[in-house]
């Protein structure tokens, strides 16, 4: 047990040092920020909201033409299901039109600062956790160890699927450790 924690150590410190304080902040506001421009450059570029409102003038327009020939003498009966019929579209059209007019938003950075905290809770929490919880956590986030048994190294990867690829660490080196992280990376599985 004593062996596994201190293998774990330097690992500890390693992700403390990337995922609490100013470090985690900045991280965070990186991905934060790549997030958003993402978002923004994905914001309409088909043009779909001067679709959708060109959707909505055409459904008024026919409604207001199905009215005129009602009252006009036309069948009550035909008319009614056109109007039903165009104003179902106009209303997809306008729900779909609140949902894409609006841009996306950045985090605040009060949202950043309760995502930080939340990470700095957890580091306070493992510090003094159990050796096979945290082996069970790190599991659970993809780290993947490799022990290098010649220069008494370890490389820390955090494997994880494309779609949900977290913070690309720096190597870091530290040679008072026995067993020293010679570098941490995320690998993106496709």
């Amino acid at each position: 047990m004593d062996e596994l924690h201190a293998d774990l150590r330097p690992i500890d410190r390693f992700l403390r040092a990337e995922l609490t304080g100013s470090t985690l902040a900045d991280n965070l506001r990186r991905v934060a920020d790549a997030q958003y421009r993402a978002a923004l450059a994905a914001h309409d570029t088909t043009g779909e909201i001067d679709e959708l409102r060109q959707t909505i003038a055409d459904a008024d327009a026919k409604i207001n033409r199905y009215r005129a020939t009602l009252d006009a003498g036309g069948d009550p009966a035909l008319i009614a299901g056109w109007i039903s019929e165009a104003t179902a579209l106009k209303r997809g059209a306008q729900a779909r039109l609140g949902l894409t007019e609006a841009p996306p938003q950045r985090m605040t950075s009060d949202q950043l600062d309760t995502i930080a905290d939340a990470f700095n809770d957890l580091f306070r929490l493992l510090r003094d956790a159990d050796p096979r919880d945290k082996a069970e956590l790190y599991s659970r986030i993809g780290l993947r160890l490799t022990y290098q048994p010649g220069p008494e190294t370890m490389i820390a990867e955090v494997v994880t699927p494309a779609n949900s690829r977290v913070f690309a660490w720096c190597p870091r080196h530290n040679t008072t450790d026995t067993h020293t992280v010679i570098a941490a990376r995320c690998v993106a599985l496709e």
